[in-house]
């Protein structure tokens, strides 16, 4: 079993405070399209996207099957004065490669998705006329 390098163990951390704010409604992401959210504060933009690919696999009869394997793509961009400069790059994590990393950034866009499903749900609700 390979042991987590320090910065990977740090960003874990930052990626569970992040998932901290985002249920307590602090950290407000949006969608701007089907795979990917989007935080952006004045001095940065954070940007989460959920990529879905096939794989053939053995499966335990020893039968190549397709399987589905899901990664997440996190950058962290600083913005200053209408610029965008990357800042942070993690590359495409795979559950294969570093299955912790791939975890946290799940149950982030989890978060996410489900705050952003929750205020488009209040919106609708708030549209409707008063009986």
């Amino acid at each position: 079993m390979m042991m987590p390098r320090p910065e990977d163990t740090e960003f874990i951390e930052y990626v569970d405070k992040l998932i901290e704010s985002t249920r307590s409604g602090t950290v407000e992401w949006k969608a701007v399209n089907p795979s990917t959210i989007v935080w952006e504060t004045g001095a940065a933009r954070l940007s989460l996207q959920r990529v879905e690919r096939t794989k053939s696999a053995r499966n335990p009869a020893g039968k190549i099957v397709a399987v589905k394997v899901v990664s997440y793509i996190f950058q962290a961009f600083e913005v200053r004065g209408g610029a965008v400069k990357t800042l942070v790059e993690k590359m495409s994590v795979e559950s294969d490669s570093d299955e912790a990393v791939n975890r946290k950034l799940d149950a982030l866009y989890e978060a996410a998705k489900t705050a952003v499903a929750r205020k488009g749900l209040d919106f609708l609700k708030g549209i409707l006329p008063k009986a």
